[in-house]
This record gives structure tokens, C-alpha cells and sequence, in this order.
């Protein structure tokens, strides 16, 4: 199968390659959200990759005094292959707009391009049943308990301890760079050469706090919204990669 745009070509691909084109995934991803009361904070289309993200009013809680975070949904999509359909628990902590997205094997969706070859678009069953899932997903994860699971954790995470050492560690173990590190500490309020003791929470906020920065490409502001994810909701941080 060949992807092209003109007379340019996206991509070469197996004639076993599933089609799930960003337009369809957009238009009944925003059909779904629009019915369940989101509001969207970000979207972006680069011709070959879909990202989506949305929070749900409704879903909000207080970590600490006066810290609300509300939860909502990420949705990514790719139509040259490099990535599949994928729907992920989002987190969007209000004082700051910080996004943190839940790690990849936490209440997730996940489709591959891959299915039977396939003519007549209109006849892909496979398809129809992929985005029926998709949209049943979204309303998993607008469900109010797990909202309330996440936030506990959140919560937790503001109670467990960690050493300025570790920190390095964990940011070195997930190919943070060394301006990205300095950064990180510059939001803790410390160079990289000290040694403190911060917590969890306050250590993933300063991660996905530089995602908002305008230096940070879209790529790497969506792996270290993962990474702050991965810091709250993996019991090793060290043992999983993004």
C-alpha cells in the first residue's frame, strides 16, 4: 500500500496495513467528546499524525489545598504507520495548565494498522468496529471512580519521598538531556549539582511543567507529559521505557 500526497509519497506499506485515516478518528473522537461535555485544551495535525487531548469538567478533584486537577483523554492516531490509534487517561492540573498523561499500560485503548485487505472502505467492518471501541473507551475513561483511583494516587505521590540522587537516576534512565535536567531542577528550585529531598508529586510536576515551554517540540512535550505520568503511576519508574 502507498500513501501519497500529490505527487509526494508518506509511505510504503504492507498491503495488510489498516486503514484508520485522522479525518474519520477526528471526526467521531470530537462527535463523542462534544456529547460527553469536554472541552478540548489540544489538538494538532501534521498531515501524517492526529493528537488530540480534552478534559471533562466534571472530573475534578483537589490534590493538595487549592491544587485542582480535572481528568480527561489523549488520543493519538498516524496514518503512515509509525504509531497506532491509542486513547490514554489525561491529567490537567489547573494552577499551572500541566498535562500528564497515565502511562501506556494503565486504562488504555490500543489498535494496530493491521487487518484484512480491504477494497471498499465503506465494507470495512474491522474498521467500524475499531472506531465503536474507540468511542466506548472514551467513556471508560471519563468514568468518575477511575478519575477518583488517579487521584488518589496523585495524592500519594505528594507523600512519597525522593532523593535529588534518584532523581538524576530516573531522569538519565529515560534519555533526559542535560539542559532538559537543568531545567527540571530549575523548577525544584535547585541546580543539579544539589542535594535535596523533594516528593513525587512536586518531582513529576516539574517534568511535565517544562512540556509547556515553547523550546519544546511537540514530540518531546508529549514524552515528558508520559514521563511525569510514568513518575506518578509506576511502582519503578526505572523498570519501563515510554
Amino acid at each position: 500500500m502507498v500513501r501519497q500526497s500529490g505527487n509526494t509519497v508518506r509511505a510504503i506499506l504492507s498491503d495488510r496495513y489498516k486503514r484508520l485515516d485522522n479525518d474519520l478518528v477526528a471526526n467521531k473522537t470530537l462527535d463523542k467528546l462534544m456529547d460527553m461535555g469536554a472541552t478540548i485544551k489540544y489538538g494538532s495535525y501534521n498531515r501524517d499524525q492526529l493528537n488530540l487531548t480534552a478534559v471533562l469538567p466534571k472530573l475534578e478533584g483537589e490534590v493538595e489545598k487549592d491544587d485542582i486537577v480535572q481528568g480527561g483523554v489523549t488520543i493519538t492516531n498516524c496514518e503512515v504507520g509509525t504509531q497506532s490509534l491509542l486513547i490514554q487517561p489525561f491529567i490537567y492540573r489547573l494552577v499551572c495548565t500541566n498535562g500528564m498523561v497515565a502511562p501506556r499500560y494503565l486504562n488504555q485503548f490500543y489498535a494496530k494498522h493491521v487487518g484484512k485487505v480491504i477494497i471498499d472502505l465503506d465494507k470495512d467492518i474491522q474498521a467500524i468496529k475499531i472506531i465503536d471501541k474507540m468511542q466506548k473507551q472514551l467513556e471508560l475513561v471519563s468514568n468518575p471512580e477511575l478519575f477518583q483511583e488517579n487521584l488518589q494516587k496523585l495524592k500519594q505521590a505528594g507523600d512519597i519521598e525522593i532523593h535529588s540522587s534518584k532523581a538524576v537516576k530516573i531522569l538519565k534512565h529515560h534519555e533526559i538531556s542535560d539542559y532538559e535536567r537543568a531545567e527540571i531542577f530549575g523548577r525544584l528550585k535547585h541546580n543539579v549539582s544539589d542535594h535535596f529531598t523533594t516528593n513525587n508529586y512536586t518531582f513529576a510536576n516539574a517534568i511535565t511543567n517544562l512540556a509547556n515551554s515553547d523550546d519544546v517540540s511537540e514530540d518531546r512535550a508529549r514524552y515528558l507529559q508520559e514521563l511525569g505520568g510514568l513518575i506518578i503511576f509506576a511502582h519503578n519508574p526505572m523498570q519501563i521505557r515510554i
